[in-house]
């Protein structure tokens, strides 16, 4: 991140902490007023209690987020004594809890001294994430067999990936200047190196090995031995020669991926508009796409929409309980594995443990320092999309499964339509597939099938689509692109994918793709399983003409 988004991101903190003070003012003039209409609203006595345990449990929940420890601790313990009152008093007019609060709302107002002049940006600053502009991924291939470097060079240069040879770990060491690698593969034991360890070859060598550099190994010799070396290293793959490319080239993309993923999206549920906003400003400060509920009524319509991998909940609401409105989503089929998490100031167990019960994931308590909101946050968003992958990904190649990719396309129509942008269609099949699994097998099959959706993903933006429609046979959508944008991209991605050399009993082989687009400006009438049958009859029409092109859908 950018100093000059850091300071602005540690301003806005800073200004939504003294809106919070300034709302306080007002917020304890409203307290006094409750407390001295205790005394003289006797037929009232009940609501107003539960007007003021409210504001308590708000307060409690969300001094501490600004800073303000003891001011939590003030609010809790009023609250506490009031729910404690309530339950053991017969009558709420008793004048002992009213002038039990007379006489201590002081303490309350006392503990605004505890003011911390500035918010710490260590939050911002410890986990600032270094995005790269560049879609080109270098990778570092240490191999002393020339002929198996060239020509896993031209199988990786297929799928998109610059790969730059060498011989020996020095070499490599010594080019790392010029261009740092974003990947390390290399034999695990080299023909001029077999003197030395790997460990101590690669020791004392930040630029070429550190943390930030992925590490897979390839090798002739799956020894335990070798695999523990690799372990010790942090490899993160463990390949054994003759190579099967496809598999490696997957593991590559699967690796890229998940370092380039966006951080996620958070929908906040929460009464208190102020605190809320401090959550959101210090969760997007990390990255993360954050929306804050307005109308609790539009919570199904919110979440369809907005599409978020966590729903960050309050519990106690006055209008309808968390729980209450995870049980409306839990009605949903397609909401059954979206993660929601109580945020709540609720400090009594069994309750917590209930509302999990209603329908949520976990429960975390009010208030939360803004490093444990986001590592807690961070790693909910991991575990949900961990759990929508095995729920929703074909398990060959990781792409949505026909259902999903096809509720996508009707949602992904639904949007371009409200934004006025147009979205494209594309269905794409391999052309001939049926005889490559009666020359070659299934499972080679399954290579090519693999092969294209991992040039799918590796060739495609992170805001595009794509899902396995059935056997051979990919939708993708592209949100916010024109028919002449897609042809192009689709058809580069054709080109490479002809490119690609697979290998069957040491019988070289190639394939091809036919493809079909329709976009929803040209079919503005259309709804989202007519615009399918549009791409799908275009894609036919591509494989009339000839196969291996691309053809757009024509009014």
């Amino acid at each position: 991140m950018p100093d000059n988004i850091v300071l602005d991101f540690n301003q806005q903190l800073a200004g939504l902490k003294n809106d919070y003070i300034s709302n306080l003012k007002d917020e304890f003039k409203q307290i006094e007023k409750l407390i001295h209409l205790l005394s003289v609203e006797k037929n009232k006595n009940a609501k107003i209690l539960d007007d003021l345990q409210h504001r308590f449990h708000k307060m409690a929940g969300s001094g501490g987020t600004f800073g303000f420890d003891q001011l939590t601790k003030q609010a809790r313990r009023f609250e506490n004594d009031i729910i404690q009152s309530k339950e053991s008093l017969p009558h709420a007019s008793e004048p002992n809890i009213v002038t039990y609060l007379k006489d201590n709302i002081h303490l309350l107002i006392n503990s605004l001294e505890e003011v911390h002049a500035t918010v710490s940006a260590s939050a911002s600053e410890q986990n600032k994430t270094e995005i790269k502009l560049k879609n080109e991924k270098h990778i570092y291939l240490i191999e002393d067999d020339l002929h198996l470097a060239e020509h896993l060079k031209i199988q990786l240069e297929s799928f998109g990936y610059h790969l730059h040879l060498f011989n020996s770990i020095d070499s490599a060491d010594k080019h790392v200047d010029k261009q740092k690698p974003d990947m390390l593969i290399f034999d695990i034991i080299l023909d001029s190196d077999k003197k030395n360890s790997t460990k101590i070859l690669l020791q004392n060598r930040p630029n070429l090995l550190n943390d930030n550099c992925p590490l897979l190994f390839i090798t002739q010799n799956d020894s335990f031995d070798n695999r523990i070396r690799a372990a010790k290293l942090g490899a993160l793959g463990f390949y054994l020669k003759p190579l099967n490319i496809p598999m490696l080239v997957n593991r590559i993309t699967d690796i890229f991926e998940q370092k380039t993923a966006t951080p996620g999206k958070v929908l906040i549920v929460d009464d208190d508009k102020q605190l809320a906003l401090n959550y959101q400003l210090v969760l997007q400060g990390v990255g993360i796409e954050v929306e804050i509920l307005k109308n609790s009524r539009e919570i199904y319509n919110e979440v369809m929409e907005f599409k978020p991998d966590l729903l960050l909940m309050d519990l106690h609401m006055p209008d309808y309980s968390g729980p209450e409105l995870a049980g409306i989503l839990r009605q949903y089929d397609n909401l059954s594995s979206l993660s929601i998490v109580y945020l709540s100031s609720e400090q009594n167990l069994e309750i917590q443990q209930h509302a999990i019960n209603k329908g949520a994931d976990d429960f975390l308590s009010k208030p939360i320092h803004n490093t444990q909101l986001i590592s807690a946050v961070k790693y909910r968003i991991n575990r949900s999309r961990i759990i929508k992958e095995k729920i929703s990904r074909d398990s060959l190649t990781g792409l949505m499964k026909h259902a999903n990719i096809k509720e996508a396309a009707k949602m992904e129509l639904m949007r371009s339509k409200r934004n006025k942008k147009p979205v494209t269609l594309v269905m794409l099949d391999i052309d001939h597939f049926k005889q490559v699994n009666d020359t070659y097998g299934h499972a080679t099959g399954d290579v090519v099938i693999n092969s294209l959706a991992i040039l799918l993903r590796q060739r495609l933006r992170q805001t595009d689509i794509i899902g396995r429609y059935g056997g051979e046979e990919f939708l993708v959508i592209l949100p916010d692109c024109n028919n002449k944008f897609a042809i192009n991209i689709i058809d580069d991605i054709r080109r490479n994918f002809n490119e690609v050399n697979f290998n069957y009993q040491g019988k070289k082989f190639n394939c091809s793709l036919s493809a079909g687009t329709a976009t929803s400006t040209t079919f503005s009438d259309l709804q989202s399983d007519e615009l399918l049958i549009k791409s799908d009859q275009a894609m036919y029409k591509a494989k009339e003409s000839g196969r291996n092109r691309v053809v757009a859908a024509q009014e």
